[in-house]
This record gives C-alpha cells, structure tokens and sequence, in this order.
C-alpha cells in the first residue's frame, strides 16, 4: 500500500486544476432540466413539503449551492459551480483512490477515465448533483477500504503476536523438558 506523498497531492491538485479547466469552458447558462428549477427554487425557498426540491431534499447539496450562490449571484451558476467542482475533485479522488490502493500507473489511469466520461463531465456542466453523489460515494467507498484494510492488518497482527507466544511456549516448554531429562540422567549416573 503506497503512502499519500506531497507529490500524489500535487498530482491530485493538477489533475483537479485540469479537470475543472475542462469542464468550466463548457458550464451551462441555463438550468438543464425540471429538478434543476426545482433545486434552484430551493436555493432562495427550501421547503420540500412544496416540492422545492423534490424529496428527499438535497439539503447538503443545497447549502453548498446556496453558499456558490453567494459567490456567483445566480442560482444556476451557484449549482454548476457546486457540480464542476465536485465532478473535479471526483477525477482526483480517483486518482488519488487508484493511486493508494494499486500504484501510481492506476491512480494516473483512474484519473484520465473520470476526466473523460461523458457522464460525469456532463454533470458536471449543469445543475445536477450527480457530481457532489459521486464524489461521495467515491469517499465512502475509500473508507470502508481503508477500514476493512486496517483491520486485517490488526487481525494479522494479533495472529502474528499469538503464534510468536505459541512458538515461545514450545520453547520454554521443550528447554524445560531438556533441563528435566538432563537432570534425571545426571541424577542416574
């Protein structure tokens, strides 16, 4: 398992530079579909028992559009601005996830995929929050690895610790009964 180095994370900040440059020449001016009104609705109006948004709410993804907001001043930039970043930093998480779990070739392999699919550089040009989904399934994904990993590691530990007392215990035991046999045939002769 190869470790987070300074340079993974400045590969991982290029490739999210990258990702973000590519995608930021093509946002979307106009919100894409119904959700998207709806979930710009929500941004001034959240209030999901009127269908803004429709359930179950997105209510994360609209207080991160509703802070966009206040740096972009339109509802519709707010979002986009929330999918082209998240849909960036998926394409680093990938890099970073293939980077940490299979080596640098697969981290640099993951990136250039989630930087070119359709899918994902679609949604990240409009106000959707696929992106923002994925960039967190992604990051649970890598947890639940990292977690699954830890554990084995102290499951293998504990069994290295438990075979090193059985091995020591044969030895204590088998010195022992060295010593008693010797004292037995010494106390013969």
């Amino acid at each position: 398992m190869a470790q987070l180095t300074r340079s993974r994370r400045a590969s991982a900040v290029v490739v999210f530079v990258i990702a973000l440059a590519l995608r930021a020449v093509f946002a979307s001016e106009y919100l894409w579909a119904w959700d998207s009104v709806l979930y710009a609705r929500a941004i001034v109006d959240f209030d999901v028992a009127s269908g803004r948004p429709h359930p179950p709410g997105y209510l994360f993804y609209i207080l991160l559009a509703r802070a966009a907001t206040l740096f972009t001043g339109e509802a519709n930039a707010g979002l986009v601005l929330v999918s082209m970043i998240a849909g960036a930093a998926t394409c680093a998480a990938g890099f970073l996830i293939g980077a940490r779990i299979f080596g640098a070739a697969v981290g640099v392999l993951a990136a250039a995929i989630l930087i070119a699919d359709p899918l994902l550089w679609h949604y990240s040009e409009v106000a959707y929050p696929y992106t923002a989904l994925a960039l967190l399934s992604g990051s649970v994904g890598a947890l639940l690895w990292r977690s699954v990993r830890r554990r084995r590691s102290r499951q293998s530990r504990h069994s290295r610790r438990s075979r090193s007392r059985k091995r020591r215990t044969r030895r204590t035991r088998s010195s022992l009964r060295t010593r008693l046999l010797s004292s037995a045939r010494c106390g013969r002769k």
